[in-house]
């Protein structure tokens, strides 16, 4: 799979149902999440979920990947790296800025979620 393909799952899988800033021109659901592997989202048999050390609250549902996720995730990485290795540098670093341009639209949700995973007060 190109490195250009992989960065269009990353987008697409981005666009999940959830409130959307008009500054954003994907949304992220920050209460549901899977394992990615080979570009496609993975839920599990077993879940796991933190507490906040706060509240004692639960937070939300994370599916443990099983042996066959680990496999499949490591098949699919030694796939693509081949067609990664061959990209050029120039086209490596457009992907990547384009990459941290997209989890920059989401600071605000980020932040909010390593405070409610780590029981730290909302600071406004």
């Amino acid at each position: 799979m190109a490195a250009s393909q992989r960065l269009n799952i990353i987008s697409n899988h981005l666009q999940t149902p959830a409130i959307m800033s008009p500054s954003k021109v994907s949304t992220i659901d920050f209460k549901s999440f899977s394992n990615i592997v080979n570009g496609q989202p993975r839920g599990g048999k077993t879940k796991y979920n933190g507490i906040n050390p706060a509240t004692k609250e639960k937070l939300w549902d994370l599916p443990v990947a099983t042996e066959q996720d680990i496999e499949d995730a490591v098949s699919a990485a030694r796939k693509a790296f081949p067609a990664w290795s061959k990209t050029p540098f120039e086209e490596r670093v457009k992907m990547l800025t384009q990459f941290a341009e997209a989890y920059e639209r989401y600071e605000n949700e980020f932040t909010e979620l390593m405070l409610l995973e780590t029981g730290k007060p909302v600071c406004q």
